[in-house]
Formats: C-alpha cells, structure tokens, sequence
C-alpha cells in the first residue's frame, strides 16, 4: 500500500509566457511542485504541475524520461510545461529511482521488474490528493528509454491507460504486437538511429498505431509535435465498466 510522506512537497510558482501568433504574450500561471511516496518501502519522487485554471475530473499525462534524463530536464526540453498550461491538464513526471525504468529484459534476472509499474499505480492514488482527476483520460508518454517504458506499461495497465505517446523509443521484447491493445502515437526524427524500428512497430501494432516521422531531427524530442500529441491524445478516452450494486 503506497505511503505519501508529508511536509516534503516543495511548492514553486512559475509564470509560464506563450508568444501567440499575432505577436502577443498571454501569460498562463502554473503551480509547480515536488512530491514524495513510498511505495513497498522505497520512496520515489514525482514533479506535479498544476494549472491555476484547472477543471473538474481533469485530465492526466504522465511524462517519463529517458535514460540520463530527470524529470527537470525533461521538462526543459520537451515544452510540456506550457502545453498543460494551455490545455488546462494535469501533468506529471515521474523520477527515475537509479539507472532506468524497469521492464523485462531478455537473459537478464529481471529482479524487482513490477517496481516502476507499481510507481504508476502509487501516483495515480497520490494525485487525487491534489486534484480532481479523469480516470477515464489518464495518458501516459515517454522519451527514449521513457518511451519503451511507457509500452510496456501500457501492457500491464491497459484498463487505466487511455492512449501513450511514444517519442523517440521502440518497444522493449517483451511486448507483443499483436495483443497491443492502446492506442498509440510513435514519433521518431528521420535521423534517429530508431526512426526505422518504430516505423516497423507502429505497423506491426494491431491496435490504433500512428506513426510520425520529423524530417532532419536526430535522438531529441520535437516541440513542434506537441500539439498534435495533444490532438492524439484526446480523441481516446478508457471507458470503465460500470460496478453492479
């Protein structure tokens, strides 16, 4: 049963600009914040942005990085700040615990491989602490190995996982196309070493695949595509079963 260790939530205030086509500056102001649960005895951290105009039974997009990365510098890098901020959602990145997110590996001993699966359970619990949230539109996106990640999660958590976004990261072996049952978004730069790989997945995926090719770009997320992701995004919503009295 997760655990949230209080009085550790560093509260910070950022004031997000967004130079709009006309040339103005609507300013959107964001809470953002640090959050820390412990999850079968090991405490795990999470950066939670929060809209100041956030609605009702909004939607969540978990955002977990690649290899190396943090949860600050994804957020540098990706402009994912300033896309909740817009589309008033909630926003979460996952912190690594050490090295990268666990998934099953082929002739490796796997020890501990449900822990980052278990960190997403424990925060979704976590977040209604914070915020009314859509269990219905809870996505999940990834970077890298953030993105291999996210498919094998949607794998293990198709009834809370309404659609993924890959960028950047195929999908780990242990994922069978044919029983892939998220929808999901690739996208890869032309230059990227895994741009043919994610081509190939995205068509061996039985369910809603679409594949997004950046012209010139290498290994690196593509701002440009954030509003299309967002597009992707919702146009998928999970529906849960309704529970008999």
């Amino acid at each position: 049963m997760p655990m949230r260790l209080e009085g550790v939530s560093i509260k910070l205030f950022a004031l997000l600009l967004f130079v709009c086509g006309t040339g103005c500056q609507p300013q959107s102001s964001v809470q953002i914040s640090t959050h820390i649960i412990e999850v079968n005895g090991v405490s795990r951290a999470y950066r939670l942005v929060l809209p100041d105009d956030l609605p009702e039974h909004a939607p969540v997009v978990i955002a977990w990085h690649g290899f190396g990365d943090t949860a600050e510098s994804m957020a540098s890098y990706s402009g994912l700040d300033q896309l909740a901020a817009r589309q008033h959602f909630l926003l979460v990145y996952p912190e690594v615990e050490k090295g990268g997110w666990r998934y099953p590996l082929p002739g490796a001993p796997n020890t501990n491989v449900d822990a980052d699966v278990e960190f997403f359970d424990a925060m979704l619990i976590d977040l209604a602490r914070h915020a009314s949230i859509d269990r219905e539109r809870v996505y999940v996106v990834g970077m890298s190995q953030g993105a291999t990640f996210v498919q094998w999660l949607a794998t293990q958590r198709a009834r809370e996982i309404a659609a993924v976004v890959a960028h950047s990261g195929g999908p780990p072996k242990a994922v069978d196309p044919l029983t892939f049952s998220v929808p999901i978004m690739l996208i890869a730069g032309s230059k990227d070493p895994v741009h043919g790989s994610m081509k190939k997945s995205a068509d061996n995926y039985l369910a809603d695949a679409r594949f997004v090719s950046v012209p010139g770009l290498g290994h690196a997320w593509s701002k440009p595509q954030n509003q299309a992701i967002w597009k992707f995004l919702l146009q998928h919503k999970q529906i849960k079963p309704v529970e008999s009295e």
